[in-house]
């Protein structure tokens, strides 16, 4: 045992943070406790949303211009209080309202149903309506406008659109032929991707280009030098048929591209949730960089009451966007109907935080790097991804959604999405748009990957190991057979209850080098196909592949959320990557990890957020075993302002890790960051 009393310096932060919060342009509340509520929480911008809803209808150009004198008034009040303004407006729509005698073109969706209140933005009259609703809110001398993220044409009532009139005619001339919805349905939403996907998505992607460059000038014809921005969804990194860069800069024009990212504390139904959450956010920061854009987070906790998100995920929510040095973020944290304090969890809890907070960033200096493994998601796939072979709502939902990021956060994997760190992890479709000679330049750096990505990967004739491949039910056990790998548990198996009734597991024949480290079994105790396999190809790149769909096997119990199989990837992990990760940590569900370097590789600091409910006593970091251990550790834990020496600790090295101990007890829901001086064995 030791007992750290060594002391590391610090470097300077370098991370700067954008403090934001929404609030209704008509806020029934009293202005003066908000401000004070705003002030607490070290808010540096109030974005005053317009109504969305009037007398249960769309708002008329009436009901904008009394916003916008409202708008101004405000915007004054909190400009002399020191508190930067922004407008933040709707476009397409969200369906709240039924919209009767607007007379614009409704979105259609793939039910080709209409969707109420949701407007086509192709539609003239719809484009002269929205233009003068921006251009009227530019007016008021307001610098900042962004639109929501229902501008998009996507995720309305339906997950696909638009299949309206206005849409078919313009696709008829873009391609010399007629089309009926169904046809064209057909044509781009089913199977292999056809002749047709690729210019249905450009003239999606113009639908919002040529809107966009309407409002740009709409707005800088009476503001110059107004911003005009965009809250982005998930469907803006799919199917929607823009670039985000492109979009950005027609929105923009001359000035500062902004945009809100997606990704917010109320998709957490369970604590786990929060780590996944954040990274990705710093996903599509990632998607951006080399960009000049500012970028925050969204803090959302709709409905805005803590029946639906505690306090604690949008603090959890918090502390990871810190530890990752993320720019900034917009709080929802005041009801948009009730007075202020109506709910006061939230603000409570980010006032009492906040030099919490900015200790985190002082900690975790912004120009460290996230190492880690690398989650291999590329925006803009939908073109080239394989759908199901009937159109289905619930099947079109998300198709890229990133399962990879809710299990590595849940198994204490370290992530990083840089082009040049670490080993990749390649699921699903992503990746399928590559060349052969790109594909193979990716895997060299190691790979894990699943059986969606392998199926596709053997059919371009690439080395994994696999000779052949074909879907197949679920197996009912797993077993462990490879001790090097697994070796608490080499011989055992794990049930693996509720199995998805679609065929998502694959069977694979091996190439003679490929080598099983599990074996999949049936219910009767039959061996059925090979399980988890390692392959090095002649050319000693290493492979592991995991036989099955991540997406797919998302609600089978164990087949991802277990210790065997949290080691067993870490393992493997460090053996396609030739070396193991800077910190993993096992037999601890729930278990959120982000591992940062500095600038000269002679500083690691280990983030680890609990987002079990059970508290995480002791933790043992595995540890790449060249890093050096000499009691030069700090801890910042949950809470605090400033960091402290590392008490008692243990630390042994079996020369595949090091495994160090803390004498701690880290609370459910709790936050802890500790930071290593690394020598230059390390580097």
């Amino acid at each position: 045992m030791n007992n750290g009393d060594s002391t590391i310096t610090i470097p300077e932060a370098t991370h700067t943070w954008n403090n934001t919060m929404p609030l209704i342009v008509s806020f029934p509340g009293d202005l003066d406790e908000c401000l004070q509520q705003c002030k607490a929480m070290g808010i540096d911008r109030v974005f005053l949303l317009a109504n969305l809803i009037v007398n249960g209808d769309a708002p008329t150009m009436d009901d904008f211009r009394k916003d916008a004198l409202v708008l101004k008034e405000r915007m004054a009040f909190f400009r002399e209080a020191g508190i930067d303004v922004a407008y933040w407006g709707g476009s397409i729509g969200h369906g709240m309202h039924e919209a009767h005698d607007f007379g614009f073109q409704e979105i259609v969706g793939n039910s080709l149903n209409s969707a109420p209140g949701q407007f086509c933005p192709l539609d003239p009259q719809f484009q002269a309506y929205l233009c003068d609703v921006y251009s009227l809110m530019a007016g008021t001398g307001v610098d900042l406008l962004i639109l929501d993220d229902d501008f998009r044409q996507h995720s309305h009532s339906d997950p696909m659109s638009c299949f309206c009139p206005l849409h078919l005619k313009e696709f008829a001339q873009r391609t010399n032929r007629e089309w009926t919805a169904d046809e064209l349905m057909e044509a781009v939403l089913i199977g292999k991707p056809t002749q047709w996907r690729k210019p249905w998505l450009e003239m999606m992607g113009d639908s919002l280009y040529e809107l966009a460059g309407m409002l740009e000038q709409a707005v800088h014809a009476v503001n110059p030098q107004a911003r005009l921005g965009l809250c982005s969804s998930m469907t803006h990194w799919s199917g929607e048929g823009v670039r985000m860069p492109e979009l950005l800069k027609r929105l923009a024009g001359p000035t500062r591209p902004f945009l809100r990212v997606n990704g917010a504390p109320y998709w957490s139904k369970e604590p786990h949730h929060a780590g996944w959450i954040v990274e990705y956010a710093c996903l599509q920061k990632q998607w951006m960089s080399g960009i000049d854009v500012e970028i925050i987070a969204e803090g959302d906790t709709f409905p805005h009451n803590r029946f639906y998100t505690s306090a604690a995920m949008l603090h959890a929510f918090h502390q990871g966007l810190r530890a990752q040095s993320f720019p900034g973020v917009l709080n929802y944290v005041l009801s948009y109907t009730l007075m202020p304090q109506h709910e006061q969890g939230y603000v409570k809890k980010l006032a009492e935080q906040r030099e919490h907070y900015e200790a985190i960033s002082r900690f975790i200096p912004a120009n460290y790097r996230t190492v880690g493994v690398r989650p291999y998601y590329v925006p803009y796939n939908f073109e080239h991804i394989v759908l199901p072979d009937k159109i289905s709502s619930k099947d079109l939902y998300w198709r890229e959604e990133p399962y990879a990021l809710q299990y590595l956060a849940r198994l204490g994997i370290p992530m990083t999405y840089s082009d040049d760190e670490g080993p990749v992890l390649i699921s699903g479709y992503n990746g399928i748009g590559l060349s052969n000679s790109e594909l193979e330049k990716l895997l060299d750096k190691g790979a894990i990957i699943d059986g969606v990505a392998a199926d596709w990967l053997v059919e371009r004739g690439i080395d994994i190991g696999v000779v052949q491949i074909a879907k197949v039910g679920a197996p009912a056990f797993e077993k462990f057979v490879d001790p090097e790998i697994c070796p608490g548990n080499c011989g055992e198996s794990v049930w693996l209850p509720v199995a998805p009734r679609e065929h998502v597991f694959y069977d694979c024949k091996l190439h003679e080098n490929a080598k099983m480290v599990s074996e999949f079994y049936r219910l009767s105790n039959e061996y059925a196909y090979p399980g988890v396999i390692h392959y090095e190809s002649s050319s000693e790149r290493r492979v592991c592949i995991l036989p099955f769909d991540l997406g797919g096997v998302r609600e089978m119990k164990q087949i991802m959320y277990n210790y065997v199989r949290q080691e067993q990837l870490a393992r493997s992990i460090a053996w396609v990557g030739r070396q193991p990760l800077p910190a993993t940590i096992h037999h601890h569900p729930d278990t959120y990890l982000i591992c940062r370097l500095s600038p000269k590789g002679d500083r690691l600091v280990i983030v680890l957020q609990n987002l079990s409910l059970d508290p995480v006593v002791n933790p043992i970091f595995q540890l790449d075993p060249a890093t050096a251990i000499n009691g030069s550790m700090e801890l910042l834990l949950d809470g605090a302002t400033a960091p402290v020496p590392v008490g008692a600790y243990k630390y042994t090295n079996d020369s595949h890790h090091g495994y160090l101990e803390l004498e701690l007890e880290l609370k459910p829901m709790g936050f802890m960051a500790l930071a290593l001086q690394l020598d230059s064995r390390t580097n």
